[in-house]
């Protein structure tokens, strides 16, 4: 498999009136959010402002803190904060950007990072990047948005997963507090058990979350892939939706059973955290960030942190997915290159991921902001990536009339959940559509299949094609 992230900066099935130029997208710095010289009433010029928009979730006291401190450090610009609701981030900063008042920085979602770089949205970093930041970032790393020889963003902030379940209601159920379901036929199992000693009382065994976009890829794709269970296989360069079919017949199972938490179609993460604080919950799959927002707003004790339970049953097949936080990327249309470089190495520098690892606020990709930090904090020692934990390839990705293709899919899950169609169908039914995608814009000649494919692709080093040093994403024990 070829390291590049895509041949052509045209996105997959870049249909031309999905990605036809708006007038006003073109970046340029016209009508864009004022980050300009501005004439005060009483100190006459002000200094150049920088906005740096970021998720509303992963917007912290400590981030206000560090960015106050960098800008007592730079007098001659300031960097302003643009939090944006993590429910609607894409949404919001699309209309951003098509409307021309795009921030100076901000976070990009992998699912749109080729459109924007179609639209010439985003600067090339290639003469940005300190040498001596890239230094600390693995090979992948630095591939993960390269096209020949300029690259748009660099990962630096790792995402893991885990299922969190409460020990007082393990047992109180009877069950084991130190072994926690290994499969998906023991966490069904497990959740009924919860539910049914705690009937009427508001208690249920496992939550599901499906108000959040996020829910299914996190709790359903991301978990599957223990068992080498992934919607685009790198070995044939095909989809397969039909191999979660399982996953959610166990779902459905738990519902008309009642272990599953109640309204799951519109139940909204935050929700599902104030109840599992609330000990209405006895099992949910969370990310290390949404870990963080638990802990920090409970005194409870008896919880446990354990690996995701496989899907198929048996010896691990595949190493688990460790998913890429929204990169940070600069706007080509900022007028101030200077000063949005200096911003962007810092925020990738280990001086300020050691700082926020170390208050549990991310899990940082350079190995050395780790070992540079002065503590971790106990439950985010449970998170770090393990020997069997890894980033994966990218596979194409989709826009269709401004609508991306993991918009459709989460769409189709939804769909499932609330019994407005069968697992089997419309797994199927997704399994054809973006079958026919792909075959469009491979004979289109938008991209190459060989650039996402892999003939003899290994689930468990599903990234061997780099050496392993430069993979290494472990921390010490």
């Amino acid at each position: 498999m070829k390291s590049v992230f895509f041949r052509h900066p045209l996105l997959p099935l870049a249909l031309a009136s999905a990605l036809a130029l708006t007038p006003g997208c073109s970046g340029s710095s016209g009508d864009r959010l004022p980050s300009v010289h501005e004439t005060s009433p009483g100190n006459g010029i002000t200094p150049t402002v920088l906005k740096l928009a970021v998720q509303s979730s992963v917007h912290s006291q400590l981030l206000e803190e560090l960015i106050r401190q960098y800008n007592l450090e730079h007098t001659d610009y300031q960097v302003e904060l643009v939090s944006l609701p993590r429910e609607r981030y894409d949404e919001n900063l699309n209309m951003l950007l098509t409307s021309g008042q795009s921030p100076d920085i901000f976070q990009a979602s992998p699912g749109w990072l080729s459109t924007y770089v179609y639209k010439n949205w985003l600067m090339d970093l290639s003469n940005v990047a300190a040498p001596s930041i890239l230094a600390e970032y693995p090979e992948w790393a630095i591939d993960y948005s390269r096209i020949n020889n300029h690259f748009y963003s660099l990962p630096s902030e790792l995402i893991t997963l885990r299922l969190v379940y409460n020990k007082d209601l393990f047992a109180k159920a009877g069950l084991d507090p130190d072994s926690p379901p290994a499969t998906l036929d023991k966490l069904k199992e497990t959740a009924n058990l919860i539910s049914g000693r705690n009937t009427g009382y508001g208690i249920y065994g496992f939550a599901l979350p499906g108000g959040d976009i996020e829910t299914y890829r996190l709790a359903m794709e991301t978990a599957s892939t223990s068992s080498s269970l992934y919607y685009f296989d790198f070995a044939k360069g095909s989809y397969d939706f039909t191999i979660y079919r399982s996953w959610f017949n166990t779902m459905l199972d738990l519902k008309k059973s009642g272990g599953l938490f109640p309204g799951e179609t519109t139940l909204m993460r935050e929700t599902a955290l104030a109840q599992f604080r609330q000990g209405s919950i006895g099992m949910m799959h969370m990310t290390n960030r949404e870990y963080l927002e638990l802990a920090r707003n409970t005194t409870a004790v008896g919880t446990g942190i354990a690996i995701p339970p496989q899907t198929v049953p048996g010896s691990q097949t595949g190493a688990l997915m460790v998913s890429i936080q929204h990169p940070f990327v600069i706007s080509s249309g900022t007028p101030y290159v200077k000063e949005a470089g200096e911003l962007w190495n810092y925020l990738h520098s280990i001086d300020y991921l050691s700082k926020m690892y170390e208050q549990g606020e991310l899990i940082p990709l350079p190995q050395k902001a780790r070992l540079e930090a002065q503590s971790t904090p106990n439950w985010l020692k449970e998170f770090l990536p393990g020997e069997k934990e890894s980033p994966y390839p990218r596979e194409p990705k989709f826009i269709v009339s401004w609508t991306s293709g993991d918009t459709i899919r989460m769409s189709s899950y939804s769909d499932i959940m609330a019994e407005r169609a069968g697992p089997l169908d419309s797994l199927s039914q997704l399994t054809a559509q973006h079958n026919q995608y792909l075959s469009d814009i491979v004979y289109k000649n938008y991209i190459s299949l060989a650039d996402y494919t892999e003939e003899d692709f290994d689930p468990l080093h599903p990234m061997r094609r780099y050496s392993r040093n430069t993979l290494d994403i472990q921390s010490p024990q």
